[in-house]
């Protein structure tokens, strides 16, 4: 028991660093879209740890705090050039959909790992 709270609570360290805005920054002062990449490996990373613990609401709140961090970072940190940059979307508009995309890849991504592992198929056929 203690194994399982202690991944939760890595998952939800883990998903309070503000990727998204990592991304973003990158990509509006550097003019490059590789920070996307390590933003796409975190989300990944974070579907996996989410997927052991069978911890839906662990990732789900740990996208919100990646939300709110992300939020708080772009309030502080961002230039004049970010107004135009994200077109057609301003720059909080694009964290939003940017977080709602992320949202759902993980929930496919979960759907994926939990269709390999054995464990959870048997899991469900024990209750029928």
């Amino acid at each position: 028991m203690k194994g399982k709270w202690t991944n939760r609570m890595t998952v939800l360290a883990v998903c309070a660093v503000p990727y998204v805005f990592l991304g973003m920054y990158g990509d509006a002062v550097y003019g490059s879209t590789l920070g996307y990449l390590p933003m796409l490996a975190w989300m990944g990373w974070e579907s996996r740890m989410a997927v052991r613990p069978r911890s839906l609401f662990t990732l789900l709140g740990g996208n919100l705090l990646s939300f709110l961090s992300s939020f708080l970072f772009m309030s502080l940190f961002q230039t004049p050039r970010w107004g135009w940059y994200f077109k057609p979307l301003t720059a909080f508009g694009f964290l939003g959909a940017a977080s709602l995309l992320i949202l759902l890849a993980q929930g496919f991504l979960i759907y994926l790992f939990q269709a390999r592992n054995p464990n959870t198929i048997k899991h469900k056929e024990e209750h029928l």
